[in-house]
C-alpha cells in the first residue's frame, strides 16, 4: 500500500461528504494549499485593512429627505469615498448630528470613524460586511469584495441619492 492510497480514500470520503479536498492535500509532499476556513480568515484580515485604510478618506454628502409612514421624513447622508457612495448614516435634522439608532453621537462629520475589528460574510452578496462606528457607536456597515480589497458600492443609497437629486 502506497502513501497516495489514504489520500485518495480520504479525498473520495471528503467529496461524498460534501467536504472540500484541499484540507487533505496538505499530507502530500510538495503540495501546499489553504483550507476554506484560512482563505476566509485572510480575506476577512484584508477586508478590514482595506476598510481601515479607506475610512480616514470618508466625507459626508448633502443631507437628502426620506418620506416614511405617516408624513416623517427621515434625514439621511451617504458616506463617500474617492466620490463614490458606500454607505450611508442617519441625520438628526435638528442638530445635523450623526445618529445611531435614534441616539445622536456628537458628531457632525466622520472625522472620528472607527473601524470594528470582525467582519461578516455575506454567502448570497458574496462580500464582507464590517460595522464602523462614531463615538462608540455603530452607525453603519460598510461592505468590501470577497477578496478584501476593495470598497464597494452601496447601489440602494446611490438610487435614494439620485431619486432626491431629481426632485429638487
Amino acid at each position: 500500500m502506497t502513501n497516495k492510497t489514504p489520500f485518495l480514500t480520504a479525498s473520495i470520503l471528503a467529496l461524498s461528504l460534501g467536504v472540500s479536498a484541499p484540507v487533505f492535500a496538505q499530507s502530500l509532499p510538495g503540495v501546499q494549499s489553504q483550507t476554506q476556513a484560512q482563505v476566509a480568515d485572510n480575506n476577512a484580515t484584508t477586508a478590514i485593512q482595506t476598510l481601515t485604510a479607506a475610512a480616514t478618506a470618508f466625507t459626508l454628502g448633502d443631507v437628502i429627505y426620506e418620506e416614511r409612514r405617516r408624513h416623517e421624513n427621515k434625514a439621511l447622508a451617504p458616506i463617500l469615498y474617492q466620490g463614490v457612495i458606500v454607505g450611508e448614516v442617519d441625520i438628526d435634522a435638528a442638530t445635523g448630528q450623526i445618529m445611531a439608532d435614534g441616539i445622536l453621537t456628537g458628531a457632525t462629520n466622520l472625522t472620528n470613524v472607527v473601524v470594528l475589528q470582525g467582519a461578516e460574510y455575506d454567502k448570497k452578496d458574496r462580500l464582507w460586511e464590517i460595522g464602523i462606528a462614531v463615538n462608540g457607536l455603530i452607525v453603519d456597515e460598510i461592505e468590501v469584495s470577497a477578496d478584501g480589497t476593495q470598497l464597494v458600492e452601496d447601489v440602494e443609497m446611490t438610487r435614494k441619492v439620485r431619486f432626491a437629486s431629481a426632485g429638487r
